[in-house]
């Protein structure tokens, strides 16, 4: 192993246990509804921290990538809808 990986795999302290845990884990960088629609299984968990709507914050342009209110309507639809019949939610929102 380089030096260089060796010290800095050693300067992170539990990192060890943290790629243990993180084995598993699968980061998606594509459309909420998409992503659950594919990866639907009583095995999954899905955490979901969509922009905050408009209507709830000052800075509209805040994100790199905003959400309409209808974007916003069709993701809770989803969750609601999947969330009931097979995988688990966690969901990060802001209720006006």
């Amino acid at each position: 192993m380089a030096g260089a990986v060796s010290r800095w795999l050693g300067s992170v302290e539990g990192l060890s246990e943290i790629v243990q845990r993180l084995l598993r884990v699968q980061i998606e960088n594509s459309p909420a509804i998409e992503v659950i629609k594919r990866f639907d299984s009583k095995e999954t968990l899905f955490y979901c921290d969509p922009p905050y709507p408009h209507n709830s914050r000052k800075d509209t342009k805040a994100y790199g990538y905003e959400m309409t209110d209808d974007e916003h309507k069709k993701i809770s639809l989803s969750v609601a809808q999947h969330s009931r019949k097979s995988c688990y939610f966690w969901l990060s929102l802001s209720i006006i």
